[in-house]
Order: structure tokens, then C-alpha cells, then sequence
């Protein structure tokens, strides 16, 4: 019932068969409504038929103020008491206690008794003057040495962290004595305590904590037989909740004087879904999950802009080498009276035949490209993904309209690459010489300009405006910068090729011919440059995000805060593991301090995971509790950031400690959990319902960067138990253990101890590279379209290469036969094209690198895998190298005779 793809591991046995083993006969936890129940009906019928039992509530008739009401919990909440009170007015409160010691000048009087804060109403017949720091006792105390004006000394236990019993004494003057026959002296007094009130003998006592048995007397036997719980000592009400009051709550029984109280009495001042209770529309959430998941589609789309453009760069640059080789026909036809338009649309026409039957390849090839990937997913991949399985799934509509809007673009792109070929005159044209004169030296200039100066202002305005933004926000308006500057960068070159093209002076070389030679086409140079810049952009920028392998666990500015091991519990662990009870409750008192230490954290169970391994959106990441000063002494994890700065020099985890006016808890999460999982920037507040039928608003104050945290929201624990006191004990652990074998020895010897809490430890750098794993996987998908725009590139430099040549073999043969070696000829070739490859490389490159800066500047986030990106640009430079000289020799070869005849 969870928004995550996280295996359910359950076990489904026949109702009743579970009822009678839990000795829960007619009990259950959840109540599941047909998809089409209405949320308001429902809620509606729960509310009219809770009965008692369903809050854990018990009532009985007492021998002097008429009825009572108690919890099985034992403490009765602060909103149960204050329904209650309105319900029935007139009802008195009581908190019943077991003390470890009752004492007179420090000799023990009575051990392990029942002392009884009643309200002052419940005193009357008691003391009716009793004060502050007073008490009466019953006559067997009295009869054991206490007598009136002796003080009296308490000792109880108060439950501390880790489920340590803290024993603390509080002293009261003895008031008054009460005869044993006193109507009040009955054991009703005493809730139901577990192993206490259903034990016919003191000895048998098992309370859930340490007594000590051997202290029970004959005489306390005795009491017992006769007088069960009636409790030996009363005091005020107030002086009670003062020493016990817990965050379980401040009263054991309310008891009524006239009549016995009922639900029917109760639901008009008690909302049910008030006291813990939770209504949810699990289908409904299913679904905004999904549809608020991080969307892959949009994703590729985005990606996709760089490698389409490539792709509508190198149509224009193939469309047009097409009516150039085709210029006498067009100047035929212009000759023999067609006109202009109709010879251009002729051309559109065969153009779009053959973009509608790439259109559909394209797709067709999409969807094999996608069904791969989910394959890979599936198989390769499987553990990159938590080892889900996935569906391919299409709709015919969105295959139609991809193809149709790929076709539109196709043929617009044509007609803007056709609309200067056919104004030459057709006696021209019919020469074949007329499409050398489309190209005027001053065609283009402004544009150049524009382009540069307004991508520089652009992708500066961009930067400047990201300032301060988060998430999707933050990653758009960086891209943007980056496509901007990119386009900037080729304005430049446009500049630079008009540059070396207005040269006056002869080319005193055959580098500066090369130079001069790489001017004779500019469209073509700038597609080059263009195409290559897009297919390099991708790849620099998506593998940026690629995060590197775990260095030392041990190292706290990492990702696993210098913690060896994580791991987690089916059930609780109570026990503080860092004290020496707790080491010894679970045989581990042999293994010294200096060798492990355990940072505990309490877990809300109905949580769910936010990391990578979860792909939808979720609205209530898991809540884990801790004592953030033993991170912060630690100075465990790097951050990503904290809200407004609020750090003032001290370590991010003491501001869990802090609580806001407004009653917002302070909360830290993983910054990529969430960022792409739970959709929040600092200073977001997310919302859970707490144990009291209330709401817990956690605010978000700072982000870790690439954490084993990931997936879960941090508060202090001071807050986690204020907001759910019945979450009890710990289920998260971070371990520090020595490296090597030792380590390897105490974490097995821990997991064997703990084998009846469900303790699974795992690595902490296995852990957090699971998670960097799903993100590189994704990264590697996303690779390939990058691939694709490089292969791109280097296939326009060998057409244009081809062409320049095929148009230049009379010239290249004059060269030929006053002298030029073919290799120098080759080399010169070479040159004029490699100059486009390398320009289109250094502008995507740093396109890319500004587009990505975010996550070049984020703390502890692996940075820029630099080695990686520096080893991706120099192949595809050494590649597009390899394919310009394979391109230039392949095209320069065989004889230049006939090609020297026709120059």
C-alpha cells in the first residue's frame, strides 16, 4: 500500500488462524474499501460505529466513584483525556505508578508497590487539605514503620534512550493514614499492567524490565494474596504528572460518578481519525505518484533537442549538396518555362518522400531502441533498477504524431535550405556553375553577430537568474544557459570564417590555403561545427552527472559519513548498543569501545523509500529519528546546503535540534531524494500525520550531498518521540567498525546476536553504490543519444569532405601536376576540415561544462568525473581525426587526369 517498488514482503494467512495466535479474537489493523467506496461515506460509517475497544479502551465499575475507563496502553493520551472530559464532565483523573521503593530515613519499608496520584475531587474522602509534597498512606505501610510527619522516599524507574531504565526518588511528607477496611483501599486503583496484574505471585512478576526478585518479602507475598494493586501511598494528581508524565501520556484511568460511560456518549466530542486513526485513498495516491513521477519522457525529449538539431543540420547540409549536383536539370526546366516555384516544389515533393519513409524508420527504430533498453533494464541492468520488471507499452497516437511532427520538421527545414538555390539564372545553372555565386562574402554577417553577442547576454542572463533556484528549476535554466552560449560559440565561428575568407594577401602556404579553402562554403563549415558541438554538448554534459566509484568508507566527507556498515532491523532495537547494558544484553560487552561505535535512528514504519530505487513521486518519504549531536561531533556526511545559511559556523546537524515559532520541525535529506523523488527545495515543509491524530510539519533545513541516508527525511529524536511516543526502539544503524577482518568479525558477530531483531548489516559503500549504479545506468541510456549526435558529426565531416573534394578535383589536380604530392594535397584537406571538427568540440565541450556547473559545485556530490570527461573528448577528437584522414585519402584517389582536362 506504499507508492514504491520496493518488493512487498508479506504473508498472508487466513484471518482467524492470526487472530487466535496473537490472542486477538474479532481483531484487525486495516480495513481495505472497494476502489469505488466513496472516501466520505466510509469515513463517515467509521466514525458512527467505533466502539471502545477499537481505541484500546477498557471500562469497569469501581467500588467508590461509580465507572472508570483505562487503556490497555496503560497512559491515556492528552487528546483521548481531553474528549473524554468534554464527554462526560465531572470525571476525575488518576495515574497509577510502580515504584521500585518505598522508604522512611533510608530503610526500605516496601518494595516494588503501587502508589496512586488521585485528583483532588478523589481526595476528599482520602485528605481533603493534602499538599504540595504530601502523601497518605494506607495502614499495612503504616503497620511496616511509617508513620505521619515521616518522609517518605520514592524510587522509580523513568524510561530513557535506547529503552534504559533510569531509576529517580522524589521525597513526601507523610499527611494522614488510611485503615485498610476505608472503602478506597481496593485494587482498582492499578491499570492492567503486562505481567503484573494477570500474576497470581509477586515472584512471577515480569514487568519487561530488570527487578530484583530476591527484595520481595513474605510480608509482600502476603499483601499481594490479599490486597493485589491497592496502592500502599496516594498523592495530588499534580505531584504525580510532575515526576511521571511521559510522552505515552499523564493519566491511567478517568473515572466517572454517574453512569457508566459509552461510545455513543464519546463520538460527538472524539473524532477517531483524531487519535491515530488515518483514512487513505491508497488508489488515488497510486496514481498522483505516477503522474508526479520523474517523467523519462520528458527527459529524452530534452535530450533529443541536441541530437535533432544535429540531425536537421545535416538534412539541410544533404538536401542541398542534392540540388547542387542537380543545377543543370533545374536550369533545363526553368529554361523550358516552368516557373521557380514549381521547380522548388518539385524538389520538396521528392524531399518529402523521403523524409515521410524516414519518419517512419525513425520510429520504428525508436521503438526497437526503447524495447533494448528495457530489455537491458531487465537483465543487464536488473540490479540497477531494485530488479523490477518492466512492460514495454505504446499508443498508437503517439507513434502517429512523432512521426508526423519529425516529417513537418524535415520538410520545413528543406524549404529553408532551398529558399536561395533556384534565383540564379538557368543558363547558369544549366553550367552547373550557378550554385557557386549563393553564397555572398557578406551574406550572414549580422546574423553572426546577433547570434554571439545575444547568446553571450542570453546564457549570462540565464546564469544570473538560476541564482538561488532548486531542482528542475535550477537544471532547466543551467541547460539553457548552455544551448545559448553553444549557439554564441557558433556565431563566433561564423565570425571567424568571414574573418579568414576577407584575407587579401595570397596564401603563402598550404595551412593558410586550408584556411582559406575552409571560408569557400561557410554553411557547410558552420553545419560541421554545429552538428558536432550538438552530439558533444550531449555527451560531456549527461556524463558529468556520472558519479564515481567509493573511495574509503571510513572517510567522514563522503557519502558514507565514515560509517563501514549500515544496516537495518525487522524489529526494534530498544537497547542503546553504545552503552555497556546494552552491549551485554546482546553479548557484545567483549568488543572494545574503540572498535564499534552504532548511531541509532528511530523509524516512522509507514514511510516510504524516496532514493533512486523508487521511480514515483512520493508525498511521505520515510521519517527517521536521531540524536543529531553524535553526527555532528563526528562531523559525519558533506552538505549540500543548508536553508538561508542558518549553519553561523556550527556543524548543519545541530540545526535538528532548533524548533521554529510557527511549530515546524527542522529536517535534512538527501539533496538528489529530494530534488527528483519528493519534488522539495530548503525551506519546504513536508506533512505527516503524527501518533496523536495531528500533524507533524517538517521543514527541510539542509541537503546532503550523495548520501547512504538517501531515501529518508533526518529529524532530532527529541522530535520524532514528541510527535509518535508509541514508535518505540531503533531500526536504522550506522556502524563503525575497524577495516579489514576485524570489522569483517564484529559486524558477523553482531548480526548473530541480533538474529532475533531481523539485524541485516550491509556495507556502506555496496549501499551507496547501488544508488550511484541506478543513476549511472540511466546516464549510460542517455549516453547513446550523445553517440548518436557525434556519429552524426563525424559523418557530415566526410560528406562535406566528399563534396568539397568531388567540386574541387580539377583545382586539386592543377595542384597535382605543377608539383603537390598527394600527401600534402591530403594533408591540406585534412586541415581545412579537422580546424571544423576541433571548433565544434571546444564549443560544445564548454557549453556542456557551464550547462553542468551546478553539479561541478555541489559538495561532496563526486564533482565532475574529470578523468572520465577528459578521455570521452580526446577519442571523439581522435575519432573524428581518423575519419577526416580515412575521408580525404579515400576521396583523393586514383587518377586527377580527367578532372585537369575539364578546369
Amino acid at each position: 500500500l506504499k507508492a514504491e517498488q520496493d518488493a512487498a514482503m508479506n504473508l498472508f494467512l487466513p484471518l482467524a488462524d492470526l487472530q487466535e495466535k496473537l490472542e486477538t479474537p474479532g481483531r484487525a489493523n486495516l480495513l481495505l474499501a472497494g476502489g469505488g467506496t466513496n472516501e466520505v461515506k466510509l469515513g463517515a460509517a467509521v466514525q458512527a460505529h467505533w466502539d471502545f475497544a477499537d481505541l484500546a479502551f477498557r471500562t469497569r465499575e469501581v467500588p467508590v466513584d461509580g465507572w472508570e475507563v483505562f487503556s490497555d496502553r496503560i497512559f491515556i493520551s492528552a487528546g483521548e483525556e481531553k474528549a473524554l472530559r468534554s464527554a462526560i464532565p465531572g470525571a476525575q483523573g488518576s495515574l497509577t505508578y510502580l515504584v521500585n521503593e518505598i522508604a522512611v530515613r533510608e530503610n526500605l519499608v516496601a518494595p516494588y508497590s503501587m502508589v496512586a496520584a488521585v485528583s483532588e475531587e478523589g481526595l476528599k474522602e482520602l485528605a481533603p487539605d493534602l499538599g504540595k509534597g504530601e502523601a497518605v498512606i494506607n495502614g499495612w505501610l503504616s503497620e511496616h514503620g511509617a508513620t505521619v510527619g515521616d518522609t517518605l522516599t520514592l524510587k522509580y524507574f523513568v524510561v530513557a534512550d535506547g529503552r534504559q531504565m533510569r531509576e529517580e526518588s522524589a521525597d513526601f511528607v507523610v499527611k494522614g493514614v488510611v485503615a485498610m477496611d476505608a472503602p478506597e483501599m481496593n485494587p482498582s486503583w492499578m491499570p492492567d499492567f503486562p505481567g503484573i496484574s494477570d500474576v497470581d505471585n509477586c515472584r512471577d512478576w515480569d514487568p519487561g524490565f530488570m527487578i530484583d526478585k530476591d527484595r520481595i518479602r513474605d510480608e509482600d507475598e502476603t499483601y499481594w494474596d490479599d490486597y493485589k494493586g491497592t496502592p500502599k501511598v496516594f498523592i495530588r494528581l499534580e505531584d504525580g504528572q510532575a515526576i511521571w508524565t511521559n510522552r505515552f501520556g499523564a493519566l491511567s484511568a478517568l473515572r466517572f460518578p454517574d453512569g457508566p460511560p459509552t461510545a455513543d456518549r464519546l463520538r460527538p466530542h472524539l473524532n477517531i481519525f483524531d487519535v491515530g486513526f488515518q483514512l487513505r485513498a491508497v488508489g488515488a495516491e497510486a496514481s498522483s505518484a505516477v503522474a508526479k513521477s520523474l517523467d523519462f519522457g520528458a527527459l529524452f525529449a530534452g535530450l533529443s533537442m541536441f541530437l535533432i538539431a544535429a540531425a536537421l543540420g545535416l538534412v539541410a547540409m544533404l538536401f542541398v549538396f542534392g540540388l547542387e549536383q542537380r543545377s543543370p536539370q533545374a536550369g533545363v526546366l526553368l529554361a523550358m518555362g516552368f516557373q521557380p516555384r514549381e521547380v522548388r516544389r518539385l524538389f520538396l515533393l521528392e524531399a518529402g518522400v523521403v523524409a515521410f519513409g524516414a519518419s517512419v524508420l525513425g520510429a520504428l527504430g525508436g521503438i526497437a531502441y526503447t524495447r533494448i533498453a528495457l530489455w537491458g533494464l531487465g537483465s543487464v541492468w536488473k540490479d540497477a533498477v531494485a530488479r523490477l520488471d518492466f512492460s514495454y507499452h505504446s499508443r498508437p497516437g503517439s507513434i502517429v504524431a512523432g512521426v508526423f511532427v519529425v516529417f513537418v520538421i524535415a520538410m520545413l527545414t528543406v524549404w529553408w535550405a532551398s529558399r536561395r538555390v533556384l534565383r540564379v539564372q538557368p543558363k547558369e545553372l544549366v553550367s552547373g556553375q550557378g550554385m557557386e555565386g549563393t553564397e555572398s562574402a557578406k551574406s550572414g554577417g549580422r546574423v553572426a553577430v546577433g547570434c554571439a553577442i545575444g547568446g553571450v547576454f542570453g546564457g549570462a542572463a540565464l546564469l544570473v537568474a538560476a541564482r538561488g533556484k532548486e531542482g528542475e528549476m535550477l537544471a532547466g535554466l543551467f541547460y539553457g544557459a548552455g544551448m545559448l552560449l553553444m549557439v554564441a560559440g557558433l556565431g563566433g565561428v561564423a565570425l571567424l570564417l568571414r574573418r579568414w575568407a576577407s584575407g587579401r594577401n595570397a596564401a603563402q602556404s598550404l595551412a593558410a590555403l586550408s584556411r582559406r579553402n575552409a571560408t569557400r562554403r561557410r554553411g557547410r563549415s558552420l553545419s560541421v561545427a554545429a552538428v558536432m558541438a550538438s552530439g558533444v554538448f550531449m555527451v560531456v554534459a549527461v556524463n558529468s552527472f556520472r558519479l564515481p566509484a567509493i573511495g574509503d568508507p571510513a572517510e567522514r566527507a563522503s557519502g558514507t559519513g565514515g560509517f563501514r556498515f549500515t544496516g537495518t532491523s525487522t524489529l526494534p532495537v530498544y537497547e542503546d548498543l553504545n552503552a555497556e547494558v546494552g552491549r551485554k544484553q546482546f553479548g557484545l560487552e567483549e568488543v572494545p569501545a574503540a572498535d564499534l561505535g552504532v548511531v541509532s535512528f528511530r523509524v516512522r514504519a509507514d514511510g516510504e523509500e524516496a532514493s533512486c530505487l523508487n521511480l514515483n513521486a512520493v508525498a511521505q518519504p520515510r521519517l527517521m529519528g536521531v540524536d543529531p549531536t553524535t553526527l555532528a561531533q563526528r562531523e559525519a556526511f558533506v552538505f549540500a546546503g543548508t536553508e538561508k545559511g542558518r549553519t553561523f559556523g556550527k556543524s548543519p546537524w545541530e540545526l535538528l535540534g532548533e524548533r521554529s515559532d510557527d511549530g515546524a520541525v527542522p529536517g535534512i535529506a538527501d539533496k538528489a531524494s529530494a530534488m527528483w523523488a519528493m519534488h522539495k527545495k530548503l525551506g519546504d515543509e513536508i506533512v505527516y500525520p503524527d501518533g496523536r491524530g495531528g500533524e507533524l510539519r517538517v521543514r527541510l533545513v539542509g541537503f546532503l550531498a550523495n548520501s547512504v541516508l538517501q531515501g529518508s527525511v533526518v529529524i532530532s529524536e527529541e522530535h520524532f518521540k514528541a510527535a509518535f511516543p508509541d514508535a518505540g526502539g531503533y531500526r536504522f544503524f550506522l556502524v563503525e567498525t575497524p577495516g579489514g577482518e576485524r570489522g569483517g568479525e564484529i559486524t558477523r558477530e553482531m548480526t548473530r546476536q541480533l538474529g532475533n531483531r531481523g539485524l541485516a548489516l550491509t556495507p556502506s559503500a555496496e549501499r551507496l553504490a547501488s544508488y550511484n549504479e541506478v543513476q549511472n545506468t540511466y546516464l549510460t541510456i542517455f549516453s547513446t543519444l550523445g553517440g548518436l549526435g557525434v556519429l552524426l558529426g563525424t559523418l557530415g565531416v566526410g560528406l562535406v569532405i566528399g563534396r568539397n573534394v568531388m567540386e574541387r578535383r580539377g583545382e586539386l589536380a592543377l595542384m597535382r601536376a605543377v608539383g603537390f604530392e598527394r600527401v600534402a594535397l591530403s594533408g591540406m584537406v585534412l586541415r581545412e576540415h579537422w580546424v571544423l571538427l576541433l571548433l565544434g568540440i571546444v564549443i560544445g565541450s564548454v557549453a556542456a561544462l557551464i550547462a553542468v556547473l551546478p553539479n561541478l559545485t555541489a559538495s561532496g556530490g563526486g564533482g565532475l568525473p574529470g578523468m572520465l570527461l577528459v578521455v570521452l573528448v580526446a577519442a571523439i577528437l581522435a575519432g573524428g581525426f581518423v575519419f577526416c584522414w580515412i575521408a580525404a585519402r579515400w576521396t583523393l584517389r586514383g587518377t586527377l587526369m580527367e578532372a585537369l582536362r575539364t578546369e
